[in-house]
């Protein structure tokens, strides 16, 4: 649950460091306006680098370090977005045997100084410094997630449904990506990186996989050996099944973005004019939630919540139409 999916990150990086290697991966910074790449040894610091962090995270001196690393014979697991993956085979000039990089199916990189305005927004709002940030929380639901927001003043906790969330409304909209996403080269299978993950959206479990308990999948593509050899190491401390690649088709990140570079020029020129506030309710204002959606987030968590609000849902409009039925016919 601590992780945004189902846990193949933190599987494979506490493998990494339990054959005493380093795990280099995002983290936020201090007052959570922004995030960088740092580099573990311990597993009391793997916490930080676990959820997904939907602005660009800053690589810093980290591929110097890299570098460095596996000169000395140190074992490396790398995790970033494919553009910073590739940009880290490049760097290199060659391949290492004790290097392991594992990349996302992104759906793109959002504006850093956006996201920085996002969380000043939301601490005019509750009128308190943030002290903890999670982009995926799944207080209700995996499928169905939502942002929350700690504060230090310790009076509220901001929860920003999927539907409502003003920046992920933005971000999902594609209006302040980098130019370079819109036409991504890495949006596809073939991949950079020893091992792929993401979110599991199309997960099938028919003819042999586990149960989807609304939790978390996670689905990772192993596309070399090194990351077959690196799976079946840390396989043991996941539950797993093998499934389809076409099943994969499904997320997003393998496709093109919604908006154009136009339509995302013609949004920051306006930004630069009005800001984060006024851009609210032109750009980032809210999807309309179903009613059964309604219904979970004030029931509860998880798929069987769910199913439960279907049926609370389904039972109140049989009511409504047996009392409009009976309002006809008096």
């Amino acid at each position: 649950m601590a992780s945004s999916s189902g846990g193949a990150f933190s599987a494979l990086a506490s493998w990494m460091l339990k054959q005493g290697g380093y795990v280099c991966a995002a983290s936020y910074d201090d007052d959570f306006k922004g995030v960088h790449h740092v580099i573990i040894r311990s597993e009391e610091e793997l916490p930080r680098l676990r959820t997904s962090k939907y602005t660009q995270s800053r690589t810093g001196t980290c591929f110097q370090d890299i570098l460095r690393l596996l000169k000395q014979g140190e074992k490396v697991l790398f995790a970033g977005t494919p553009c910073q993956t590739a940009g880290l085979h490049l760097f290199l000039r060659k391949e290492y045997d004790n290097l392991l990089t594992v990349d996302i199916v992104c759906h793109g990189v959002p504006s850093p100084v956006i996201f920085t305005d996002y969380i000043s927004y939301l601490e005019r709002k509750y009128k308190s410094p943030v002290k903890n940030y999670n982009f995926r929380d799944k207080k209700w639901s995996w499928y169905h997630f939502n942002t929350k927001a700690e504060f230090k003043n310790r009076k509220a906790v901001y929860l920003g449904t999927w539907e409502e969330d003003t920046f992920m409304r933005g971000f999902l909209r594609d209006y302040f990506l980098r130019e370079s996403c819109y036409t991504c080269k890495y949006s596809k299978h073939e991949r950079y990186a020893d091992i792929t993950l993401s979110d599991f959206w199309g997960y099938d479990a028919t003819d042999g996989g586990f149960p989807n308990d609304d939790k978390g999948i996670s689905m990772c593509m192993c596309n070399t050996v090194s990351g077959k050899n690196a799976f079946e190491s840390a396989k043991s401390s996941l539950i797993w099944c093998t499934r389809p690649r076409k099943m994969s088709l499904t997320n997003g990140g393998f496709s093109p973005r919604s908006a154009t570079l136009e339509e995302r020029q013609a949004f920051l020129e306006e930004y630069r004019r009005i800001g984060f506030d006024r851009a609210v309710p032109k750009y980032m204002y809210p999807e309309p939630v179903p009613d059964d959606l309604r219904v979970l987030y004030f029931w509860g968590r998880g798929s069987r919540a769910l199913k439960r609000s279907r049926k609370l849902l389904r039972l109140v409009r049989k009511i409504q139409r047996f009392f409009r039925s009976s309002k006809k016919q008096a």
